[in-house]
C-alpha cells in the first residue's frame, strides 16, 4: 500500500459506530485496500488510494466529506501553524488556481481557538508560498481544517458527500407504515451487507420496501419477500415510485 494515500473521512456524529462501519463496508465492497490510522471522534483516517475517495461519496449515507491528509497537529494555533509551514502547497495548487480554507470543531474541540482568525492565517501562508488567490465563493481547491479530540488535521478535499433523500422519507412515499427505516439508516444497511453495484440483494423481510428502495438507489438489483400480501402490494408501490 506504500503508493496510496493519507485519507481522513469527516463522519456524522449522529451514532458512535455505523458511520465509520459504513465507509470500510464500502472500501470492501468497492474492492479497496485500506489500512485503518489512529482517528479520533468524527473523524476516520485510513491509508487507501485516492480513488477510494469517490466511491464511498457515491454510496456514504453517514460522510460528510473526504480530504487528502496534508498534515496533522496539536490543536493550538502555534502547533497549526508550524505544521502548516512543513507542508508544500504549491503541490497542491496549479498555477492560477484559487482557493478556500474552511475549519471546523467536531463536538466543541479547541473551543477556545479563534477559527476566523486562524483561517485568516493560515490562507495568508498559503498565498505567501503559492501566490494564488483566496476565493471563498469559487475556489479550485479546497482546504479543510478539523478539530477533534486534541489534534488538528489538515488536508485538501476531495469528495463533499451529498444525498438527497427527503423525496425518498417515508412519509413522503405512496405506501408507509410506521415501522418502515427511514431512507439514511436503510442506506447504510446496505452498505454494511457490502453488496456491489448490480448484485441482487434480498430482503426476507421487506416490509414497506425502505432497504428495497436504497438498494436500488445504489445500483443493486433489490429483491424481496414478505408474509404479508399487503406489505408486498405496498412495497411495489414505493419501489416504483422511487424509480
Amino acid at each position: 500500500m506504500s503508493s496510496d494515500a493519507r485519507l481522513f473521512f469527516l463522519l456524522k456524529g449522529d451514532h458512535p459506530t455505523l458511520p465509520a462501519a459504513e465507509v470500510e463496508a464500502i472500501m470492501e465492497a468497492e474492492g479497496f485496500r485500506y489500512a485503518l490510522r489512529r482517528g479520533a471522534p468524527q473523524v476516520l483516517r485510513c491509508r487507501a488510494a485516492l480513488g477510494s475517495s469517490a466511491a464511498v461519496a457515491r454510496r456514504a449515507y453517514y460522510t460528510r466529506m473526504c480530504a487528502e491528509e496534508l498534515s496533522v497537529s496539536g490543536d493550538s494555533p502555534s502547533a497549526v501553524l508550524s505544521a502548516m509551514r512543513g507542508v508544500d502547497f504549491r503541490r497542491q495548487l496549479k498555477p492560477g488556481e484559487r482557493f478556500s480554507v474552511s475549519l471546523r470543531r467536531v463536538r466543541r474541540s479547541a473551543s477556545d481557538v479563534d477559527l476566523h482568525g486562524l483561517r485568516d492565517r493560515i490562507a495568508r501562508l498559503i498565498r505567501n508560498q503559492t501566490r494564488s488567490e483566496l476565493d471563498l465563493d469559487r475556489p479550485d481547491v479546497k482546504f479543510l481544517g478539523l478539530f477533534s479530540g486534541g489534534s488538528f488535521y489538515f488536508g485538501r478535499v476531495l469528495v463533499e458527500v451529498e444525498k438527497r433523500l427527503e423525496e425518498r422519507r417515508a412519509r413522503r412515499r405512496p405506501f408507509f407504515h410506521p415501522s418502515t427505516l427511514q431512507p439514511k439508516l436503510a442506506g447504510c444497511m446496505v452498505n454494511l451487507t457490502r453488496v456491489r453495484p448490480t448484485e441482487p440483494l434480498l430482503d426476507p423481510f421487506c416490509g414497506a420496501g425502505a432497504l428495497l428502495m436504497e438498494a436500488g438507489a445504489l445500483g443493486c438489483r433489490p429483491v424481496g419477500m414478505d408474509l404479508s400480501p399487503v406489505m408486498i402490494e405496498g412495497s411495489r408501490r414505493n419501489l416504483t415510485h422511487s424509480a
